[in-house]
């Protein structure tokens, strides 16, 4: 796959900060005071003297964590924005309740394997995601590359696949 192409979508189970919260400056225009804050306590705790102005990446990612990494409303919300939008475009592309849809994955794993399976679609995109993308692990990051009335074409990428396996979802009945 060319490196510059766009996907349709990504859908990731393990967010970064900044999928979730946006960058540093997006969030510097929302909590600048809050931010300020954080700042003055790692300046004092670190015998340090950084101002907005000259903060280094690496405490930019620190205060992030601090004002939104345990925050799971949060990452409930992205999880929820980026399931609405998978399931809106499944039901653009025809995608609904009694469709049979097989699923097959190539160069899977370290040994290159492959394997399938058949499920009814039952029109909920949890159990859609669970019969899919999370048949691999339950923590993934899936990258759909195509989507038709067909047919759906993704890599999904988890700790036992780190490259990532090729993934189809096909209608097979039900059309």
């Amino acid at each position: 796959m060319n490196k510059k192409q766009k996907y349709i979508m990504v859908l990731n189970t393990n967010p970064s900060i900044e999928d979730i919260a946006g960058t540093f400056e997006d969030s510097l225009e929302i909590d600048e005071d809050l931010i300020k804050e954080y700042l003055h306590r790692y300046n004092y705790d670190h015998q340090e003297e950084f101002t907005l102005e000259n903060i280094p990446d690496e405490v930019k990612d620190e205060i992030m964590y601090k004002l939104y990494g345990n925050d799971n409303h949060l990452s409930q919300m992205y999880w929820d924005d980026e399931t609405d939008y998978l399931q809106s475009l499944l039901k653009e592309k025809g995608y609904e309740d009694g469709n049979y849809l097989q699923v097959t994955v190539n160069s899977c794993g370290w040994q290159g394997q492959e394997g399938h399976r058949e499920f009814q679609y039952n029109g909920k995109v949890e159990d859609f995601i669970q019969n899919t993308f999370a048949c691999l692990d339950n923590n993934f990051y899936a990258r759909i590359t195509k989507l038709n009335k067909r047919f759906i074409e993704a890599i999904v990428s988890c700790h036992d696949i780190p490259t990532g396996a090729r993934m189809t979802i096909k209608k097979v009945k039900g059309e």
